[in-house]
C-alpha cells in the first residue's frame, strides 16, 4: 500500500473518519478494503486488522457477492457521488453471520495512488422496523390507503385500496396516482398536488367539492379523501385515506326521498300534525293543523302550545307530557283544544316521543283529529240507546206483568172448573209462566237481548215443581249444566222454555202412575260442533214400543215437535233402561226465522 507511505496523511484521514458517527469503509479500485473507521468496526463486528487488505465482498451476504464486482466496475467507469443500489434493498453481513439492512453512499476520492471509493454505511434496521409497523397499520386499516411521493408515484397501497379500485397485488406500485382519477379531472390534479406539497398539512382533500375516483374497469364512484403528510429520509410523502361514498350517497338519496315523502304525507294529511319541544315550543305545523286551529305555520311556529290548551284540559295535558318524558306513547287520547277564534274543540290526540341519536327524548310529535262531529253523533246514539233501553225495560216489564195477570186469571178459573178443565188450565198456566220467566230474566239482564240458558232452566224447573207439586208426589226434579256460558235471545228462549216445560210436565203426568216416586233429570251441555244439547230423562215407566210423535195424544205431544222446529233443532227419543229419554240439539247462535215452523227436522 504505497499510497499510505505518508504516515501523516493516513493518520489524519483515520482521525477524521473515526470522528464521524457513520460507518465508513474506503476501498480501492479492486474492492480491497484500505481503511475502516471505528463505527465500521462496531457495525460489522470486526477489528480493522481483520478487514484491511481483504475484499469488500467479505462484508456482503453470499447471495450478493457474485454480482458485486460488476456493479463496482460500473461505478469506477463513471465515478460520481451517489447512493449505492438506488431502488434496491442492500444488506450487510456481520462477523457473527447476522444480516442487516443498510444504506450506502458512494463518493469517489482521487489520490496520487489512484481512485479510492469512500462508502458511508448506515444501519437502517430500526427504520425498517418502523416501516414494517407503519405498513402493517396501513394494511390493517378498514379504509383504502395509498402513499405517493412528490412526483405523484404510488409507493404503498393496502389491500382495501386494491379491492376498491379492482386491481391486483402490487399493480399500483410506481404508477402515477392520476390513473385513479377520472380523465376530466386529471389535467388539474398535478397542480393541486404541488400546492399540497408546498404547504403540507393534514386536511380533507377538495373541501367543498365533490370528488370522484376511477376503477380499473373505468367505472367512477364518489369518494372522500383525507390527506396526511409523512416526513421520511427520502423526502415528504402524502398518505391518503380514501372512503367510497357510494352507499352513503345512496342512503342520503333514500333519506332525501323519504323526507320528501314524509313532507308530502304530512302536508296532505287532513289530521293536524304538530311537533314540539319538551318545553312546549312548536317546531312543526302542517296544513291540517292550520285548517283545524286557524293559525298559519308562520303565526304559530316558535310559539308555545299553551295557546291551544284550554284551562279544562291542562291537567290532562300534563299527564300526557309525563308519559312522553318516560318514553311512552299516548294513543287516541280524547281531550279539548282551542281554536284561534276561542272555540273549544273535541279532539282525539296521539302523542309519540321524538328521540335524538342517543335515544334521549327531545320532543313530541302530536297527531290531532277533530272528533266534534263523532262526539255529537255518539252522544245522540247514546241518548237513543238509553231511550231504547228504557222502552225495552218497560216492554218486558209489562209483558211479564200481563202474563202474570193471565196466569192469575187462569188460577181463579180453576177453582170453578171440573178436574179435566182444571188440568188443562194448569198446563196453560205453566206455559204462560215459562214465557213470563223469559221476559223477567230479560228485564233483569244488563243487555236485555239475551238470557243465560242455565239460569233460565234452573228457575223454570223450580216453577214447574211448584206449579205441579212435584215434591208432594214424591217426584224429584234435578238440573245439571256442563256449560253455563250458553246464551239465547228471546226468539229462541221462548220455544226452548216451552218444549222443556212440555217434556217435564208430560213426565210428571205419565211417567209415574199409581203415585210411584221417581226422578226427572235435565242436563245442559254443548256438543263438539258447538250445538246446545238439552237432555230430559226420567226413571219412570218409559215410552211405549210403538211411540211416535205423529200418533194420537194430547196437546203437549203436538206442541213439542213444533217448538223444536222453531229452534231449527233436532229431537231424539228413546227408552234406554228404565224411563224415557229425550235429547234436543240446536244451534244457540243461529238467527231465528219467523217461519221456521215450515222446516221441521225432528226425528
Amino acid at each position: 500500500m504505497q499510497y499510505l507511505a505518508s504516515v501523516n496523511s493516513a493518520a489524519q484521514l483515520a482521525a477524521i473518519l473515526d470522528a464521524t458517527p457513520t460507518a465508513v469503509i474506503v476501498v480501492d479500485a479492486d474492492g480491497t478494503i484500505v481503511l475502516i473507521n471505528t463505527e465500521g468496526e462496531r457495525l460489522f463486528g470486526y477489528p480493522s486488522a481483520e478487514l484491511l487488505g481483504s475484499g469488500v465482498e467479505h462484508l456482503l451476504p453470499a447471495r450478493f457477492r457474485a454480482a458485486h464486482p460488476g456493479l463496482r466496475g460500473q461505478f469506477m467507469h463513471a465515478p460520481t457521488a451517489r447512493p449505492m443500489g438506488a431502488g434496491r434493498d442492500l444488506f450487510g453481513l456481520r462477523k457473527d453471520g447476522s444480516e442487516f439492512p443498510m444504506e450506502i453512499g458512494l463518493s469517489p476520492l482521487q489520490t496520487e495512488h489512484g481512485m479510492l471509493v469512500v462508502s458511508a454505511i448506515v444501519d437502517i434496521s430500526e427504520r425498517r422496523r418502523h416501516e414494517a409497523r407503519f405498513r402493517a397499520a396501513v394494511e390493517s386499516a378498514p379504509v383504502a390507503m395509498v402513499m405517493i411521493d412528490q412526483c405523484g408515484q404510488i409507493s404503498l397501497a393496502n389491500t382495501e385500496m386494491q379491492r376498491l379500485f379492482g386491481v391486483s397485488d402490487g399493480e399500483l406500485l410506481h404508477q402515477s396516482i392520476e390513473i385513479l382519477i377520472p380523465e376530466r379531472f386529471r389535467a388539474a390534479h398535478p397542480g393541486m398536488r404541488n400546492q399540497f406539497f408546498h404547504q403540507p398539512s393534514s386536511r380533507r382533500m377538495g373541501e367543498g367539492r365533490e370528488l370522484f375516483a376511477r376503477r380499473r374497469d373505468g367505472s367512477e364512484f364518489p369518494v372522500e379523501i383525507g390527506l396526511n403528510p409523512i416526513q421520511t429520509s427520502e423526502g415528504t410523502f402524502v398518505l391518503a385515506a380514501i372512503i367510497d361514498l357510494s352507499e352513503r350517497r345512496q342512503a342520503e338519496q333514500a333519506l332525501h326521498q323519504s323526507e320528501e315523502r314524509y313532507r308530502s304525507v304530512v302536508e296532505s294529511s287532513s289530521d293536524a300534525i304538530i311537533t314540539q319541544t319538551l318545553e312546549g315550543r312548536i317546531t312543526g305545523w302542517n296544513q291540517g293543523a292550520s285548517q283545524l286551529f286557524g293559525y298559519t305555520a308562520e303565526q304559530i311556529v316558535g310559539q308555545t302550545l299553551q295557546a291551544l290548551i284550554p284551562a279544562a284540559a291542562q291537567d290532562s295535558e300534563q299527564q300526557s307530557l309525563q308519559a312522553i318524558i318516560q318514553g311512552r306513547a299516548v294513543n287516541g287520547h280524547e281531550t279539548l283544544l282551542q281554536h284561534q277564534d276561542g272555540r273549544v274543540l273535541d279532539v282525539s290526540s296521539s302523542l309519540a316521543p321524538l328521540h335524538d341519536s342517543r335515544g334521549k327524548v327531545i320532543g313530541i310529535c302530536r297527531i290531532v283529529r277533530d272528533i266534534s262531529a263523532q262526539r255529537r253523533a255518539r252522544n245522540a246514539m247514546q241518548h237513543a240507546l238509553e231511550e231504547k233501553t228504557a222502552l225495552l225495560h218497560e216492554v218486558h216489564h209489562r209483558v211479564k206483568n200481563n202474563l202474570q195477570i193471565v196466569s192469575s186469571l187462569l188460577n181463579l178459573q180453576t177453582r170453578r172448573s171440573s178436574p179435566e178443565v182444571q188440568r188443562a188450565l194448569i198446563e196453560s198456566q205453566s206455559r204462560i209462566k215459562a214465557m213470563a220467566l223469559v221476559h223477567q230474566l230479560l228485564y233483569e239482564s244488563s243487555s236485555m237481548a239475551e238470557i243465560n240458558l242455565a239460569e233460565y232452566l234452573e228457575q223454570l224447573l223450580a216453577l214447574i215443581a211448584t206449579t205441579y207439586g212435584a215434591s208432594s208426589q214424591g217426584i224429584a226434579l234435578s238440573f245439571h249444566a256442563e256449560d253455563r256460558a250458553i246464551k239465547l235471545n228471546i226468539q229462541r228462549a221462548i220455544p226452548c222454555g216451552l218444549v222443556i216445560n212440555e217434556l217435564i210436565v208430560n213426565a210428571i203426568k205419565h211417567a209415574f202412575p199409581a203415585k210411584h216416586k221417581g226422578q226427572i233429570r235435565v242436563l245442559l251441555s254443548r256438543s263438539a260442533a258447538g250445538l246446545a244439547c238439552i237432555t230430559v230423562s226420567d226413571d219412570g215407566v218409559g215410552l211405549a214400543a210403538d211411540f211416535s210423535w205423529q200418533g194420537p195424544g194430547g196437546l203437549g205431544k203436538q206442541l213439542i215437535p213444533m217448538f223444536v222446529a222453531q229452534l231449527r233443532g233436532e229431537l231424539q227419543h228413546g227408552s234406554a233402561g228404565p224411563g224415557a229419554r229425550f235429547l234436543i240439539e240446536f244451534n244457540p247462535d243461529t238467527p231465528e226465522d219467523d217461519h221456521a215452523g215450515g222446516t221441521d227436522t225432528h226425528r
